[in-house]
């Protein structure tokens, strides 16, 4: 008799609990509102620099402004992810409970992701507003804040891992807004322009901002939603990687 194979499933309730412990640290500090509101203040600050300078309620220039907005918020969030967990001498109790290290990853990263959604849905009335003054498309806004929200994704889950080889968390910030700076930076036409074609091509297909551009244009294709669904998902690997060696992190 041939014994059917048993399909394991991941059992979300341990992940629930600790998305929920992060989410209410998170919401109880003043820091948590602070951060939101700042990084909604800069917004704001810097679309009203464009609405007087040219009359125009355009989004155009928000959403270019919430890309570099969307970097720095990343790096700040994920700089605490585990970083804090290892100076509160937490990270080893997380790991010995009978949570895995794939359950501790995912909690991680669906905390930043709801968080984020949270900044989105706290811009929506400033995207009623300008729809007062003028008219704007909602179907390129739309798909402008899902591209910044696979954008935040794939800077998040890096920004996770590379707070795990940290023990400071201004160190941890520093590195990921740094070397994220310059990742993106490298696939901007300032840097392919001064490289050669066949260099330039192969960075061009990696680009953050050539993908984000084609959410901003409202023409994000395939190739798009790949390359930002792949890196969460790249990162998430090397983080569990990571955690399983207890070792190395704690």
């Amino acid at each position: 008799m041939i014994k059917k194979p048993k399909i394991k499933f991941i059992n979300c309730r341990p992940m629930i609990g600790l998305v929920l412990k992060d989410l209410k640290a998170f919401f109880l500090s003043p820091a948590g509102y602070l951060l939101i509101g700042v990084f909604d203040l800069v917004l704001l600050w810097l679309f009203l620099q464009n609405f007087f300078l040219i009359g125009q309620a355009d989004l155009t220039d928000f959403f270019l402004s919430l890309q570099w907005g969307v970097l720095i918020l990343a790096s700040a969030l994920s700089m605490k992810t585990f970083v804090e967990e290892r100076q509160k001498q937490t990270l080893e109790l997380l790991l010995s409970l009978p949570t895995s290290p794939a359950q501790l990853a995912l909690a991680k990263i669906i905390t930043g992701l709801i968080i984020y959604l949270i900044v989105i849905i706290s811009l929506i009335p400033f995207v009623v507003i300008v729809s007062l003054l003028g008219p704007i498309d909602f179907g390129l806004t739309a798909s402008a804040f899902l591209g910044s929200f696979l954008l935040f994704a794939a800077f998040y889950t890096y920004g996770i891992f590379i707070s795990l080889y940290f023990k400071n968390m201004i160190i941890s910030f520093l590195f990921t807004l740094f070397s994220l700076f310059v990742i993106y930076l490298a696939g901007t036409g300032f840097i392919l322009d001064r490289l050669p074609e066949l260099i330039s091509q192969s960075l061009a297909a990696f680009s953050f901002k050539n993908h984000y551009q084609s959410f901003l244009l409202g023409t994000p294709a395939v190739s798009d939603l790949v390359f930002f669904l792949t890196l969460p998902l790249l990162f998430l690997e090397l983080i569990i990687i990571r955690l399983n060696r207890k070792d190395k992190i704690l």
